[in-house]
């Protein structure tokens, strides 16, 4: 019989969005550590960090703005944290390769649908709040969006950053529920047809600074299968809370286990594997509850979105 398992840290979740859901669907006891008490393991920080402040340039950067790009990447990053692979020199060359490849790019910037929900950090951003018939809001906030150049379609647009700008990398988009989510959102917003997300890969490496844009097509069933399993862990953390029982998935302690390739130990196993986890706590870090303003949530999303 699972023990069960509180803490003064936890807050009960007052929206969702496809990270939480993710941690979740890997494991319930590292959604209790990592999206309910909201422990993070210091030596992360710097790569976060690193990430968060290109996101806050990417906009001047689609425009050509290599000055106002640096200068927004600044207003984010410490560089007390710079190494080799990331600095500020090194998320200038980023962008100066990125607003170098615009010219060939297989998409423009478009006006954002219109929110009344989140703080729009940039003009292209579309943050959201949607209802998919759970009593809690599902939330984020997508990069852009953008038209196809060739077929005039219209897709969300969100950055990556990454050591491996490969197959490998992109692959790991297909069906995933960020995109499906995103893409279920904008039809929800602007009952506009959507077709998915395009990931623009920004590569952080030594010496390499290329971007690439990845389409990931979104399907029809992709979406219903999408507000299905949102619905299904919405149900099952609901049951968590009341009951306090977080079950550990061992599959996802690591990704051989889950997958049968080699990979990093998830961050809570040490608190897993302890008898008393909270005396564990100065490995980790407790953040600050995520807030996010919401208006009045977009109704009807799993009838009309899907």
């Amino acid at each position: 019989m699972e023990d069960t398992i509180t803490s003064p840290l936890y807050l009960k979740k007052e929206h969702l969005s496809a990270s939480s859901l993710v941690d979740f669907g890997r494991c319930p006891r590292r959604f209790f550590f990592r999206d309910g008490c909201r422990l993070r393991k210091p030596g992360g920080i710097p790569a976060l960090l690193f990430g968060e402040a290109m996101h806050r340039g990417m906009p001047h950067a689609q425009r050509g703005e290599l000055g106002l790009a640096v200068e927004a990447f600044g207003t984010i990053w410490n560089e007390e944290l710079a190494d080799r692979k990331r600095s500020l020199s090194r998320a200038e060359s980023i962008y100066r390769s990125f607003i170098g490849s615009r010219k060939g790019s297989i998409y423009r910037i478009e006006a954002p649908p219109e929110t009344d929900c989140g703080d729009r950090i940039s003009p292209d951003e579309v943050p959201f709040a949607i209802d998919i018939g759970i009593d809690v809001p599902l939330v984020g906030r997508i990069d852009a969006v953008g038209r196809h150049r060739d077929t005039n379609e219209l897709w969300g647009i969100e950055y990556k950053t990454t050591s491996e700008l490969s197959t490998r990398f992109f692959a790991g988009f297909t069906f995933n529920p960020q995109v499906t989510i995103y893409t279920l959102a904008l039809k929800s917003l602007s009952r506009e047809p959507y077709i998915g997300v395009i990931i623009e890969g920004l590569q952080v490496a030594i010496t390499m600074s290329k971007s690439l844009a990845f389409p990931v097509r979104v399907e029809h069933q992709a979406l219903q299968d999408t507000v299905t399993w949102c619905q299904d862990c919405w149900k099952k953390i609901r049951e968590c809370e009341e009951s306090g029982i977080w079950v550990k998935n061992l599959s996802g302690c690591c990704p051989y286990a889950a997958f049968g390739m080699p990979g990093y130990l998830c961050d809570y196993v040490p608190l897993c594997m302890s008898n008393d986890w909270e005396s564990l706590l100065g490995l980790f870090e407790v953040g600050d509850p995520k807030e996010f303003k919401i208006g009045k949530p977009e109704k009807e999303t799993q009838n009309e979105a899907i």
